[in-house]
């Protein structure tokens, strides 16, 4: 996939999980979820990884994470603040990427709060296998939904 141009969010969340995470590996805002999750490590090369690409990237952690209003200073990791939710983040999140051992249900409340607001959020990305009810409930908001593995393929082949 050379060159996108726009796309209808109605079409991409339709699409096969290979086509969602083309179109997620062009994107460049991407918000990881699952600091204190278990997926730590996978969070930190992640986000070294994407940045090395040109990325803008977002840390989030319902755990350990806080909220501007709760924080002075926010917690960080390096330069970067860990936010407790998406719907913090006051810059365009195109790509929730989601580690560890997460609640997609836990986030389903700040994910649907996301795109009440912004509407911005194109396609949601795991390493584990999903609840299709959960998949259906994102494609309901406009979302794809995306396998990690392929979306890391995807990423690779940019270097």
């Amino acid at each position: 996939m050379a060159q996108m141009g726009r796309f209808d969010l109605h079409t991409i969340r339709q699409a096969e999980s290979r086509v969602a995470a083309e179109i997620a590996s062009i994107q460049d805002n991407w918000a990881l979820v699952g600091i204190d999750g278990g997926g730590e490590e996978t969070i930190y090369e992640l986000s070294a990884f994407l940045e090395e690409l040109g990325k803008n990237v977002f840390l989030i952690c319902p755990e350990c994470g806080l909220c501007n209003e709760c924080s002075d200073p926010m917690t960080t990791i390096g330069n970067r603040p860990i936010f407790k939710s998406v719907e913090l983040i006051d810059e365009p999140v195109d790509v929730l990427s989601i580690h560890g051992n997460v609640d997609y249900w836990f986030l389903t409340t700040s994910i649907s709060q996301r795109m009440q607001w912004y509407g911005d959020i194109k396609v949601i990305c795991s390493s584990a296998p999903e609840d299709e009810r959960w998949v259906s409930e994102m494609f309901d908001y406009g979302i794809a939904v995306a396998n990690f593995d392929e979306i890391s393929n995807q990423l690779e082949n940019q270097l």
